[in-house]
């Protein structure tokens, strides 16, 4: 309970609700157990994609991303606006790819 209360669930309630669905599917209808949950929730952390990971379109739009943040000076704000999405999700982009946004290269 403890690891659900101290996640702050960036992905809000759909997050949670697919966190506890594949819990419980993992727990096999018994009790939920840490290692059950994903491992961010356990306090693992986040898994960066390497660029070189990445399938040539996604590597694409991450260079894409890198350029857009130079351009900008590290605005997410700015760069979310240019591609006419949530800040958020620009946000989440970011962390997925492990780019520093103050320093994306």
């Amino acid at each position: 309970m403890r690891a659900l209360a101290r996640w702050k669930w960036p992905l809000n309630v759909r997050e949670l609700d697919q966190a506890l669905a594949s819990a419980l599917l993992l727990s096999k209808g018994q009790v939920i157990e840490l290692a059950h949950l994903p491992p961010e929730v356990r306090g693992e952390g986040r898994r960066v994609v390497v660029a070189s990971e990445l399938p040539d379109d996604e590597q694409a739009f991450r260079a894409r991303l890198v350029a857009l943040l130079v351009e900008n000076d590290g605005n997410v704000s700015a760069v979310a606006r240019l591609l006419g999405k949530a800040r958020n999700q620009v946000v989440r982009w970011v962390q997925r790819y492990g780019i520093d946004p103050a320093r994306p290269k």
